[in-house]
């Protein structure tokens, strides 16, 4: 599993995620994870990556396209790290 620094800059302001570091297998991937919607709490899953069928449904805090985040690599994740957000900045209004 590889570290990767998510960013996006199109939904911005108040209550926005800006960035997080994602542990995921590639690139690709790794541009499909939201930082917010990382756990379901209804059904107690790991939501990771988002479905494609989610993508445009949250606005408010996050690109609504994964063509609209960049993904940069920044390191190996320890054996056995699960894809995951390992943190993430959300700007809070």
């Amino acid at each position: 599993m590889k570290l990767w620094l998510i960013s996006q800059t199109i939904v911005d302001g108040y209550d926005t995620y800006s960035d997080a570091v994602v542990a995921a297998p590639d690139e690709a991937t790794a541009k499909t994870i939201h930082p917010g919607h990382n756990w379901d709490d209804k059904t107690k899953i790991l939501t990771i990556p988002v479905p494609d069928n989610e993508w445009g449904n949250d606005n408010s805090t996050w690109a609504n396209d994964p063509a609209d985040v960049t993904a940069e690599f920044i390191g190996e994740a320890k054996e056995g790290t699960p894809m995951s957000v390992i943190c993430a900045s959300f700007h809070a209004g």
